[in-house]
């Protein structure tokens, strides 16, 4: 529905990059084997989230975080 959008007002659509998938998926299951719910991670040397795009190969940049 996003890209069906950004077309109508001809926006290049958004894509797919493995590595943040990689790295959500991971915070995920993080949040649920040590209870905890936020952007912050307790797990060493994954705590904010530029750690868990760097550590899953992605490119560090301009990234937020939609935990919801």
């Amino acid at each position: 529905m996003v890209n069906d959008e950004r077309s109508r007002r001809q926006v290049q659509p958004l894509g797919s990059d493995t590595a943040l998938t990689l790295a959500a998926r991971g915070h995920s299951k993080n949040m649920a084997k040590f209870d905890f719910f936020d952007h912050i991670s307790p797990v060493s040397g994954e705590a904010e989230l530029q750690d868990r795009i760097a550590r899953a190969g992605g490119k560090l940049g301009v990234n937020e975080e939609n935990i919801y």
